[in-house]
């Protein structure tokens, strides 16, 4: 009975489902529309492009590098006459000897780095090709206290003057300071009585007269900074240094040439009112800081 029952209820269900079919039919045909406002292009492509470097490598260095710190070298005040490019030196004061002596070529007080460059360029970035020769310029020129006591910071009485090639003739001659003013003359305390030198024959310095010690000369001047060291506003235009009539003046050396820059103590410089010469700045140490830059291609 219940299996009956069961199979009733199927075909009921069944023929409700037939007959909501057939009262729901409708006959047409059908329409689809293609509208479309979209196309696609792919484009493949590889980069390409240059790779510029300049390099320097100093003295006899067997590498070119982009970055060298040179340590170690040590410096005794002297002191100089300029006459424009030309440059004297002059050995220490001697106690009760008024003019400073010549300098001796065996005792010479000041050091030489000879700098040499190159430009290079590469598209892939392991292959290297030197570039024709291009102007060096000055990006950066300072010296800091690297000794640590800055009471005894010795900065502004560092010098450099800067030599192209086989030239006795200095280019440049920069300070810590633009356009520093040195008097190169003045009375000092040389035997350390905490007098004034005087020329009394018993050595005392409490009587005779006081005497000026001189390089023959009474001042010379360093070069103001904005001659020779680019500013951000030329900088600016480092696709056009070389074309530029006013920047190009500014250029060192080229590529194809070595630079000597010339390092000294000035002992005339004042340093706390009291001049380089004196002992007490003995052991001070001192970084002097250049970046060179060159032109760069588009």
């Amino acid at each position: 009975m219940k299996t009956n029952n069961s199979k009733k209820i199927v075909v009921s269900v069944l023929a409700l489902a037939m007959g909501a079919g057939v009262a729901g039919s409708i006959s047409g045909s059908m329409a689809w529309y293609q509208y479309s406002t979209r196309a696609y292009a792919a484009i493949k492509g590889t980069t390409v492009g240059t790779l510029g470097r300049l390099q320097l490598k100093a003295d006899n260095d067997a590498e070119f590098v982009e970055y060298k710190a040179i340590n170690g070298d040590e410096f005794r005040p002297t002191t100089i006459l300029r006459d424009n490019g030309s440059l004297t030196f002059l050995d220490h004061p001697v106690y009760q000897v008024p003019t400073l002596p010549a300098i001796a070529n065996n005792n010479l007080p000041y050091v030489d780095y000879v700098f040499n460059f190159r430009f290079q360029e590469s598209t892939n970035g392991e292959d290297w090709a030197d570039k024709t020769a291009r102007n060096i310029y000055l990006s950066h020129f300072g010296v800091i206290n690297a000794g640590g006591d800055g009471s005894k910071d010795v900065s502004e009485a560092v010098r450099a003057a800067f030599y192209v090639g086989d030239s006795t003739t200095a280019k440049a001659v920069l300070s810590n300071t633009s356009a520093k003013v040195t008097t190169t003359h003045g009375n000092l305390n040389l035997n350390n009585n905490n007098k004034v030198d005087t020329d009394a024959f018993d050595l005392k310095d409490e009587t005779g007269t006081a005497i000026d010690y001189t390089n023959g000369a009474t001042s010379y001047t360093t070069d103001a900074h904005g001659s020779w060291v680019l500013t951000d506003a030329e900088l600016a235009n480092i696709y056009t240094l070389d074309t530029t009539p006013a920047i190009a003046a500014k250029a060192l050396c080229t590529t194809a040439q070595t630079l000597t820059v010339r390092i000294w103590l000035e002992g005339w410089e004042l340093l706390n009112s009291k001049a380089t010469w004196t002992k007490e700045y003995l052991a001070q140490n001192f970084e002097l800081q250049m970046q060179f830059v060159c032109q760069a291609d588009r």
